[in-house]
Order: C-alpha cells, then sequence, then structure tokens
C-alpha cells in the first residue's frame, strides 16, 4: 500500500491488480492489472508516479506508471537489472531505491529508471 496527496493504491497479497482510491473524488477505481505476475511494493514518487516492484514470468521488475484521468496507469518506464526486487522508495530528489531479496543489495536508480 502507498499513499500519495491525490490517490492511495493497494494491492492483495500474490496478486497482480492494484486498486486506486482517489482522494478527491472519494471513488474507488476498479481494479488495474499491471505487467507483472505479482506485485510485492508500491510506492508513489514525489512526481507522483506509481512505482511497482515485482516479477513476470521471466525476470523482477520495477515499473513506473502514471495515474490517468480515469484511474488507469500509463506505463513510464521499466527496469529488469533489479534481481529480487522488492521494496522501494525514493528520497526529496527523487532518486529511486529497491532493495533486491535474493542477493541482498540496494539498487540506486535515476528518476528516470536509470542505473
Amino acid at each position: 500500500m502507498s499513499a500519495s496527496s491525490e490517490y492511495i493504491a493497494a494491492t492483495g497479497r500474490d496478486s497482480n491488480d492494484i486498486k486506486l482510491y482517489d482522494r478527491k473524488s472519494k471513488v474507488v477505481s476498479p481494479q488495474q492489472p499491471v505487467s507483472l505476475k505479482v506485485v510485492f511494493s508500491l510506492h508513489f514518487s514525489p512526481d507522483g508516479g506509481l512505482l511497482v516492484t515485482g516479477h513476470d514470468n521471466v525476470k523482477d521488475m520495477i515499473i513506473k506508471y502514471r495515474i490517468s484521468g480515469e484511474g488507469g496507469f500509463d506505463l513510464v518506464w521499466s527496469c529488469d537489472q533489479v534481481a529480487g526486487a522488492c521494496g522501494v522508495t525514493t528520497d526529496e530528489i527523487g532518486l529511486i531505491y529497491v532493495c533486491g531479496q535474493k542477493n541482498t543489495t540496494i539498487y540506486v536508480l535515476s528518476a528516470e529508471g536509470k542505473m
């Protein structure tokens, strides 16, 4: 689960669906599937994008989505160079920190998803 000034995002365990609660309209959007088989963590970046870690059938990934006006997700970028990507957070200047569960590594990415 993660919260921004505009939205609250949540997912169920072992799921690839994310529900968004819009704080202004007080509407919960239908669950939106993302391009991951399993979602591990969610985090809103300083620019309002939603960072999602998890894995598809082949690799671990971090993906950044922009929330559309209808509560849907528009892909901004994805990065599959984060082995075991599980937790994610950002700092005040927009750097992204992803912990690697499999190798106890902390990856640092730019706001554009570059290592």
